[in-house]
């Protein structure tokens, strides 16, 4: 599975969640290398993060939620 699906899938479990949640679930991965896949999930739309929210948080789309 690639690195980009396993962190849909994470997030998809938990609808909202935190950066730093996300980068100690997937331990082996490093931090850049996980900022750099949630910028290509955002580009496709399958998650994002609000203004509302706090920076560091990610929130799921329903394209994503689709896509899962």
């Amino acid at each position: 599975m690639s690195i980009e699906k396993q962190i849909l899938n994470f997030i998809a479990e938990r609808q909202v969640i935190s950066t730093e949640e996300l980068v100690n679930e997937l331990k082996g991965t490093e931090k850049h290398t996980l900022m750099a896949m949630i910028g290509v999930l955002k580009e496709k739309g399958l998650v994002c993060s609000s203004n509302l929210l706090s920076p560091t948080t990610i929130v799921i789309t329903s394209k994503g939620r689709n896509s899962v």
